[in-house]
C-alpha cells in the first residue's frame, strides 16, 4: 500500500457515487428515449425482511427492428405471483408469464400425489439424519471408498431451487448401497431413528420412477434458465431433443 494515499470521506465517497449514478443515468435515458421496452420484474426481501423489486427493460435499437423487420412491442415478464398479475392489470401492460416459472408450478403440484409425497418426506428425512450426524456422514464416506466409488454427500431438497427435488432424488438412487448400509449399520444408526429413515423396495421403485419422469423437466428448466442462451433458442433446443 502506497502509505502517501488518503483515503476519501464517506462524503467524498457519497458524493463520486452519485454524480456517477446522474451521469448513468443520463446515457440510459438518452439510449431509451423513444423506444418501446418490454419489462420484467420481481419482488424480494433480504434477512432482514427490507423488500427490493428490480425491474429490467429490454429493447432492441431502431438499426436492429429494422433489419429484422419487427415491429415495436411492449410486454411485462413475470413469474405467476398474484401480486405481479394485479401490477400488469393495472400498468395495462401485455402480461407473460415466465414459462420456467409455469413449468416449475406443473411439477409442484405433481409432486403433491401421495405416494410420491410420502417418498418425498421420507427421503428428506433420511437427508437431514446425515446433515445433522457427522457420524453417519463420515460412515457414508467410508462406505463409498469402501465399495470403489467416489465418495460424495447427499443432497437436501430447497423449495427455492426448481431443480432440488431430482438432485435429491437422484442422489439418493446413486448412493443407495452406501445409504442402507450404514442406516442398517447398529453401531451408527439407532434402531428408533432406523424406522423412520429406511426405503423399502416400494418406495425405491417409486424413487426411480419419478426420477424417470422428473429428468426431461429438469434437463427443459435448465436449458430455459441459462444466463447466456435466450429463452426461444433453449426451447428450439429442448423441443428438438424431445
Amino acid at each position: 500500500m502506497n502509505s502517501q494515499y488518503h483515503v476519501p470521506s464517506r462524503k467524498t465517497i457519497n458524493s463520486y457515487l452519485a454524480s456517477a449514478y446522474q451521469e448513468c443515468k443520463a446515457e440510459v435515458v438518452e439510449e431509451m428515449s423513444g423506444k418501446t421496452v418490454g419489462i420484467a420484474t420481481d419482488l424480494w426481501t433480504n434477512l432482514k425482511m427490507k423488500p427490493f423489486i428490480t425491474l429490467t427493460c429490454h429493447f432492441l435499437t431502431a438499426d436492429i427492428a429494422a433489419e429484422f423487420g419487427l415491429d415495436a412491442i411492449s410486454a411485462l415478464v413475470t413469474d405467476n405471483a398474484s401480486n405481479m398479475k394485479v401490477a400488469a392489470k393495472e400498468a395495462k401492460l401485455e402480461h407473460i408469464f415466465c414459462f420456467s416459472h409455469s413449468l416449475q408450478l406443473a411439477i409442484t403440484d405433481a409432486l403433491k400425489e401421495p405416494n410420491i409425497a410420502k417418498v418425498l418426506a421420507a427421503a428428506r428425512r433420511c437427508v437431514s439424519h446425515f446433515d445433522w450426524s457427522t457420524v453417519a456422514t463420515q460412515a457414508l464416506h467410508d462406505h463409498q471408498k469402501k465399495i470403489g466409488v467416489e465418495p460424495r454427500m447427499l443432497i437436501q431438497e430447497v423449495a427455492t431451487r426448481w431443480n432440488s427435488t431430482y438432485q435429491m432424488l437422484t442422489r439418493l438412487l446413486h448412493l443407495r448401497v452406501s445409504v442402507m448400509a450404514v442406516l442398517y449399520d447398529e453401531n451408527i444408526t439407532k434402531a428408533k431413528d432406523r424406522a423412520s429413515l429406511v426405503f423399502d423396495d416400494a418406495m425405491w421403485s417409486v424413487m426411480e420412477g419419478a426420477v424417470e419422469v422428473l429428468k426431461p423437466l429438469a434437463q427443459a428448466t435448465e436449458l430455459l434458465t441459462k444466463e447466456k442462451i435466450p429463452t426461444s433458442v433453449a426451447f428450439t433446443l429442448y423441443s428438438s431433443i424431445y
